[in-house]
């Protein structure tokens, strides 16, 4: 397909819908890659909540794994909701201590993200996707 015929098929929603795709995405990946290149640091940390290698491990597959799947349109609802759980699990297990100013401020950053995960509808037009239109 051509890029004026894409272009056409293309709706100013559907391009919004795209950026807010790609922004949330961004949040999930550029976090799964700070815990990655920063492992050792993160792993102390990790280990000072109680939480063990593996699990960290499987906390860089998540945020890398599904917030690549939003962003490139593949299985995006099952990363979205993945994302979405991780947030809610996270908020409940970390963020608690609402006396502490920097806890009330990550529980009010991460609790609309998993509204967003859950109401995101691809912006693609039917019958485009990314293997061709």
């Amino acid at each position: 397909m051509t890029p004026i015929r894409l272009a056409e098929k293309l709706h100013a929603s559907d391009v919004v819908l795209l950026a807010g795709r790609l922004l949330l995405s961004l949040i999930f990946v550029h976090e799964g890659l700070q815990l990655a290149t920063r492992f050792e640091g993160a792993e102390k940390a990790m280990a000072a909540l109680g939480v063990g290698t593996p699990l960290l491990f499987a906390t860089i597959a998540l945020q890398l794994g599904a917030g690549l799947s939003v962003a490139l349109g593949i299985l995006a609802r099952l990363g979205a909701i993945g994302l979405g759980l991780f947030c809610l699990m996270t908020a409940g297990l970390f963020h608690t201590n609402f006396a502490s100013q920097n806890e009330l401020l990550h529980s009010r950053r991460t609790s609309p993200l998993p509204a967003a995960c859950s109401s995101w509808r691809s912006p693609v037009p039917a019958g485009c996707r990314w293997t061709g239109c």
